[in-house]
C-alpha cells in the first residue's frame, strides 16, 4: 500500500474572520497541530493543500512536508480536493483526506484509519460521527476518478454516500468537532486548558 495524505487547508476561513490555520493554541498554530497528528499517526507522505493566505501559512509550517497550492481554491473545497488528487504521485494506491480544522483528531485515530486501510485495502475507510459519515477518510485508487470530478463546495461526502457498499466505517465522534469560528476556538481552549 502506497499511502499519501492531504491535509486540506485551502479555504479563506470567512466564518473565522481571520486565518484560522494560524490560530494559536497553547503556543502552536492550528495547522502545525494537525500536521503533527497526521505524521505521528504513521503517515510518511503528507501534502498540505493551501489556497487563501498560502504564503503566510507556508512560512508558519514547521514540518518538512510537501505543500500544494490549489489554484482554484476560491471555487470551494471540491476544487481544492480535485487539485490535490491531480498532484498525487503516480504510484499512490491510497489517499487519506483530513481537514486542517479537525483539531480533535488524534495521532492514534489516524493510525487506526491507516491500519484499517491496510487490512481492507479495497474498501473506503471513513468516519461516522453525529449520525453522518465523513472525513477523515482513506480512498483506494479505484475512487480517484470520482475525487477528480469534485467541484464547488462539495467535498468527499457525496462519494462516501454513493459508495456505501464499499465503506469500512469507524465511529469517531472527535471528527465532529472542527474550528469554524473564534467561538469554536474559545470552546476548545476552555475544555482543554
Amino acid at each position: 500500500m502506497k499511502l499519501q495524505a492531504v491535509l486540506m487547508a485551502a479555504g479563506a476561513s470567512t466564518r473565522f474572520a481571520g486565518t484560522k490555520q494560524l490560530a494559536m493554541i497553547n503556543g502552536e498554530a492550528l495547522v502545525n497541530i494537525c500536521i503533527r497528528h497526521v505524521l505521528d499517526g504513521g503517515v510518511k507522505d503528507l501534502t498540505l493543500v493551501l489556497g487563501s493566505d498560502h504564503e503566510k501559512i507556508r512560512q508558519a509550517v514547521e514540518a518538512d512536508i510537501k505543500v500544494h497550492v490549489a489554484s482554484e481554491w476560491a471555487s470551494g473545497l471540491g476544487h481544492s480536493m480535485a487539485s490535490a488528487v491531480k498532484n498525487l504521485d503516480g504510484d499512490t494506491t491510497h489517499l487519506l483526506i483530513v481537514l486542517a480544522d479537525q483539531l480533535a483528531i488524534s495521532a492514534e485515530q489516524i493510525r487506526l484509519l491507516v491500519n484499517q486501510a491496510s487490512m481492507t485495502p479495497d474498501c473506503i475507510i471513513c468516519c461516522r460521527y453525529e449520525g453522518a459519515i465523513g472525513v477523515p477518510a482513506i480512498f483506494p485508487s479505484a475512487y480517484f476518478s470520482q475525487l477528480l470530478s469534485l467541484s464547488g463546495d462539495k467535498g468527499a461526502k457525496g462519494i462516501l454516500t454513493k459508495n456505501r457498499q464499499s465503506l469500512n466505517v469507524i465511529d469517531m465522534q472527535s471528527a465532529a468537532f472542527d474550528i469554524d469560528t473564534k467561538q469554536d476556538l474559545a470552546t476548545w481552549k476552555d475544555k482543554h486548558f
